[in-house]
């Protein structure tokens, strides 16, 4: 059977075919945990897609939208995927992840690039520090708040 004779495709296969997933098996779990939708209705991982089909999945905190373009059971190089996938996501859903992501990034905690893993002493103040502060119940904020605080006091 040869790409030309085929009318629809697995929605599992096609979108690991346009590398939408890294494996089959992700899109089948983003199946399951009602992540996929085709023509906006839930699918399993067998159901079938056809040319013009809209695929819409979540990743994370990315919902995105494909129009399929053309069918293909095999998977393609990332310079050829635009032929086989309409990607008719809103620029606005782009933007939100890439905040979302710049946001996340910020409130974790950086090491200087090269220091690596802590040492044995530094996990040790650490552990001491966070036991000072209020244990292992304090939010992230208020921790954010006492390593602010004890910074202040040692520029005295």
């Amino acid at each position: 059977m040869s790409d030309h004779d085929v009318t629809s495709v697995r929605v599992d296969i096609w979108l690991w075919a346009v590398r939408a997933f890294k494996t089959r098996a992700l899109v089948a779990a983003a199946c399951k945990n009602s992540q996929v939708f085709v023509n906006g209705r839930e699918c399993k991982p067998s159901r079938q897609v056809r040319v013009g089909d809209h695929i819409v999945f979540t990743k994370g905190v990315l919902t995105q939208t494909f129009v399929v373009k053309a069918l293909l059971e095999k998977r393609v190089g990332a310079k050829l995927v635009s032929e086989f996938r309409e990607d008719a996501t809103p620029e606005e859903m782009y933007r939100k992840a890439h905040d979302y992501d710049q946001n996340r990034r910020m409130q974790v905690a950086e090491r200087e690039k090269g220091t690596g893993r802590p040492s044995k002493k530094e996990r040790r103040d650490l552990d001491e520090f966070i036991q000072e502060v209020g244990g292992e119940e304090l939010d992230f904020d208020d921790f954010l708040k006492a390593i602010r605080k004890q910074q202040g006091q040692k520029g005295r």
